[in-house]
């Protein structure tokens, strides 16, 4: 989804799966190395965003703390903050997905999912996208939200 919000807006794309990825070569899935992760993250749009430009930034950002400086950060590049949370309300269909995903960039299964909900901080979300349905249905919400 992050990478339709992406190219549907121009914006650059960063994905924590990804530098998660270059950094560590057998990732844990620690709250050091998520950390680590957001930091480098982090350093790589404050490049982009004093360019100017729109970034879009995939990650759970499950604590509010990360978020709160996600926000500050680009507000400080003058840019517009807009933080939205991908919801699938039945995690059977969670489930459904992680099991039948094929060489993506990250291997957090299930497990890591209910872990993160769990402790996912509620609040400052700007708008909640509801991902239980098709990729057409999701095609026609990233349009609309984002015309």
């Amino acid at each position: 989804m992050a990478r339709m919000i992406a190219e549907a807006t121009g914006a650059a794309h960063f994905r924590t799966d990804v530098i998660r990825r270059q950094m560590f070569e057998e990732p844990t899935y620690s709250e050091v190395e998520m950390q680590a992760v957001y930091d480098e993250m982090m350093r790589r749009v404050a490049g982009v965003t004093g360019e100017g430009k729109s970034v879009v930034l995939d990650a759970t950002f499950k604590l509010r703390a990360n978020r709160d400086w996600v926000r500050e950060m680009v507000r400080e590049s003058g840019l517009e903050v807009m933080v939205v949370l991908v919801d699938i309300a039945d995690d059977e269909v969670v489930q459904k997905r992680l099991d039948a995903r094929e060489g993506d960039a990250s291997d957090a299964g299930f497990e890591h999912y209910l872990a993160t909900k769990a402790k996912f901080e509620n609040g400052d979300i700007d708008v909640v996208i509801d991902n239980s349905g098709t990729i057409e249905d999701l095609t026609v919400t990233i349009a609309e939200l984002f015309e």
